[in-house]
């Protein structure tokens, strides 16, 4: 499902987000485009996005609400960011830090 959020920058959409049902229910009442954010933005990155747009996406959710922002990259890699990057995520601890690459 498709999350409209209104940025500084105009409406973007992450690729995938995860939210909790409390905050689900808020974001019901939070408009179109969202001036609520879910807890989770996930963006995934490729050789052909820019990577000051990545970051700069990254940048704009956390400033928004975002508790994590995770760039997920063409071989299933992920990595994390809260207000700095981290080494696992903190919402969900158990998600590896890398996929199988399929």
């Amino acid at each position: 499902m498709e999350y409209a959020l209104a940025t500084p920058e105009g409406i973007k959409g992450p690729d995938v987000v995860w939210m909790s049902s409390e905050r689900e229910a808020k974001m019901r009442d939070a408009g179109d485009p969202a001036s609520l954010v879910p807890e989770i933005c996930i963006e995934a990155t490729s050789s052909s996005n820019a990577a000051e747009e990545t970051e700069r996406k990254r940048a704009l959710y956390r400033d928004i609400g975002a508790d994590e922002v995770w760039a997920v990259d063409e071989n299933g890699r992920i990595r994390f960011f809260g207000t700095e990057e981290l080494g696992a995520s903190r919402i969900a601890p158990s998600c590896p830090a890398e996929g199988d690459g399929q």
